[in-house]
């Protein structure tokens, strides 16, 4: 592969990848991984300069994209389990938009004489 279509080979998978991030298709990330690893194994054959610096900026931004999703990742997982185990409490937004509890509200006692 020539200098310059190792760095256009990169740079699509760069993008690929970004896409896969932004839409949400998690799924494919795996098999981009794979290509990835085989590609910027060849990263050292890319010799312009300007080439490289665009490769540099791509795997930046996706790396900070990847770091974003597993954060979601995290707290969906935490939120999913929360609600599971009950530590979650139901909640909604009245008009004025504070927060707003679902369900009982405090236990009254009644005193019967």
């Amino acid at each position: 592969m020539a200098r310059s279509d190792t760095a256009r080979a990169i740079e699509a998978l760069l993008d690929r990848e970004r896409e896969a991030l932004i839409t949400g298709r998690l799924d494919g990330l795996e098999a981009l991984h794979r290509d990835k690893t085989r590609l910027l194994a060849r990263a050292g054959e890319i010799g312009d300069t300007a080439a490289a610096r665009r490769v540099r900026d791509k795997a930046e931004r996706n790396q900070a994209l990847l770091a974003a999703a597993a954060d979601g990742l995290r707290s969906a997982r935490t939120r999913v389990a929360n609600i599971r185990s009950g530590l979650s409490d139901l909640s909604t937004y009245s008009a004025d938009g504070a927060r707003a509890p679902i369900g009982p509200g405090p236990a009254k006692l009644e005193r019967r004489s």
